[in-house]
């Protein structure tokens, strides 16, 4: 290729690169017309229905919490919605089962194995009342906060109670005075003797 020819396709190429350039370098335009979604059908997309959600597979089984899942989250159709009415809430009216392969993996033993898992979906969804709560409910939830509460302060106080109540003991302790030896369960030794004279005669005049 000459050099005539090795412009020409220099000038080709940068002619291409500008071309590709210039609608990279023109400003966004928005759009003034901005979509506006009804409020009927806002209305029936959050009202109470069942759509689908991501549960966390311990959340269904929490008492395999020490295994790690995969995926950690499975889809599921739930009730979920609005009422219209704050006295309401949305409940699951009918319900069935559906099982889902995941792995499950327990780090402690290295061990991996596939699963399968039963779930519960909801079929259909209704706004039912909203469960009021009785005094006794509450009064027996109060109480066992309280226990709680109690529990807990017990355990933190009792430490430095006994730390205090050992103090105490150590600085009204006093030495005890010294006295005779004593043998067998507290008796001094020179009662000892004596006894063991008097027992000695005694047995002497019982022979005779």
């Amino acid at each position: 290729m000459d050099s005539a020819g090795v412009r020409r396709y220099s000038d080709t190429v940068l002619l291409l690169v500008f071309l590709l350039w210039v609608p990279a370098c023109q400003p966004f335009k928005l759009s003034r017309t901005t979509e506006v979604i009804l409020f009927e059908e806002v209305w029936n997309r959050s009202y109470c229905r069942t759509i689908e959600v991501l549960v966390d597979v311990i959340k269904e089984y929490p008492s395999e919490s020490a295994y790690i899942f995969k995926p950690s989250c499975v889809p599921l159709f739930r009730c979920a919605g609005c009422c219209g009415d704050e006295k309401l809430q949305c409940t699951a009216q009918e319900t069935h089962n559906i099982t889902m392969q995941i792995i499950k993996l327990k780090p402690s033993e290295h061990v991996t194995q596939q699963e399968e898992k039963t779930f519960t979906e909801h079929s259909s969804c209704e706004c039912r009342p909203r469960r009021k709560r009785l005094k006794g409910e509450r009064r027996n939830s109060k109480r066992r906060g309280q226990k709680r509460n109690s529990s807990k302060l017990a355990r933190e106080t009792a430490p430095s109670r006994l730390n205090s109540l050992q103090l105490r003991a150590s600085a009204t302790q006093t030495p005890a005075a010294p006295g005779p030896a004593a043998d067998g369960a507290g008796v001094p030794a020179s009662h000892l003797n004596t006894m063991t004279r008097l027992s000695q005669r005694h047995s002497s005049q019982h022979n005779r």
